[in-house]
């Protein structure tokens, strides 16, 4: 007798970063860490549900040098800083496993439940900025049949074999090609993982199906008992990272207030961007189908907009806050001093004027999106003042 199939939708890991509101000096930046931590490590009850955090002697996140973790776990969890670079924030990542352990401690303590949303509207300060760098959507189906063979079970490798077959294509809510890029591991000839989307490491978000049964039972993974009372388990799992991540946090932030609309908007976004298509019926596949069903009445879409369209204040920002232009400053300034700074803005300078700007005006095809947008919005920005128009 078949095990009744059951649909659930939910976050895996996910990475936090906290920022300041008034950008700081690097002068100052050991401070603020410590004002920010006083009223961070609080808010999330870490230390109320667990223990006390100490210094972190490895396991850093990577490119952050100083942090704090809870020992002697079995899962992960870190609040880490760069000492040198303030336009990096404070890091907050939960494993998967750490966020299930956090949840379990919260309902014991509280007597009720916590969610990746509520978590991140009880943390919020006046002192700073949070948003998401990553955070890990997930729909599980357990004990799910093959919609074409009843006597078979739903995994990874049916339906990636259908995608190269052609018999299933994927496609996003407004009819766009979601499998250009796909790949799989084969593990005796069967596909227990394979990737949707581009995996590299500026990449908005990509889509991970595997074999959760498996993968836990082998590892005997903190899902191990669960994984031996199911017949199948299927996981999607929809890694989000970068601008997709941050429009995450701000709906979290300001349109979720509830279980009910939280499950919904996960299943809307992963069904938004991943709909698997049965192309002889040219209807949606059954576990596409029902994961639409829990988005009802969900209506937020992520909307990302193109990268040679940014403003110019955009381009600005990310050059000031975030390309750690002013920690290459500070290294130059404490061996140099301010000597040293101007030595190389003027160096930069002259390289633009005699070098850079001939060059490029001289090959139509050298820089073309700085040439489309100055053709699209320059005569925008003529028309403001310098302060106006970059800051």
């Amino acid at each position: 007798m078949q095990k009744k199939k059951s649909l659930t939708v939910g976050i895996d890991e996910f990475t936090l970063v906290v920022k300041p509101k008034q950008r700081d000096d690097i002068m100052v930046w050991e401070y603020t860490v410590q004002e920010i931590l006083d009223i961070l490590i609080p808010k999330t009850q870490i230390e109320n549900l667990f223990e006390q955090m100490e210094i972190a002697e490895k396991g850093l996140i990577q490119g952050y040098n100083l942090g704090l973790t809870l020992v002697n776990r079995p899962w992960f969890l870190a609040i880490c800083w760069n000492s040198n670079a303030p336009d990096m924030g404070i890091c907050v990542r939960f494993s998967a496993q750490a966020w299930i352990a956090y949840q379990m401690m919260y309902v014991k303590k509280y007597n009720e439940k916590t969610y990746v949303y509520s978590f991140l509207q009880m943390i919020q300060s006046d002192l700073y900025d949070t948003r998401f760098s990553r955070i890990d959507l997930v729909a599980d189906y357990q004990n799910y049949p093959y919609e074409y063979e009843k006597k078979v079970l739903l995994s990874p490798d049916l339906i990636y074999k259908n995608l190269l077959s052609n018999r299933y294509r994927v496609m996003t809510y407004k009819g766009r090609d979601s499998a250009k890029k796909k790949m799989a591991y084969d593990s005796d000839g069967k596909y227990q993982t394979f990737y949707l989307g581009s995996r590299i490491k500026n990449t908005k978000g990509f889509l991970r199906c595997y074999d959760k049964r498996i993968e836990q039972i082998q590892n005997k993974g903190y899902a191990y008992e669960q994984a031996l009372m199911c017949d199948n388990w299927v996981r999607f799992e929809y890694v989000m990272r970068g601008e997709y991540a941050h429009q995450i946090t701000d709906i979290l932030l300001n349109k979720v207030n509830s279980e009910k609309e939280f499950y919904q908007f996960i299943a809307k976004v992963i069904s938004d961007k991943y709909r698997f298509y049965d192309n002889e019926s040219n209807k949606l596949t059954m576990f596409s189908e029902e994961l639409m069903d829990i988005a009802k009445n969900s209506t937020d879409t992520l909307h990302i907009q193109n990268l040679r369209d940014n403003s110019l204040r955009q381009s600005v920002d990310y050059i000031q806050n975030y390309s750690g232009l002013f920690s290459v400053f500070y290294k130059i300034y404490k061996i140099w001093g301010m000597d040293g700074i101007h030595f190389l803005i003027e160096h930069w300078l002259k390289y633009f004027v005699e070098d850079f700007v001939p060059c490029i005006e001289a090959d139509a095809g050298l820089l073309r999106d700085a040439k489309v947008w100055l053709k699209k919005h320059g005569k925008e920005y003529e028309n403001r003042n310098i302060e106006d128009g970059i800051f």
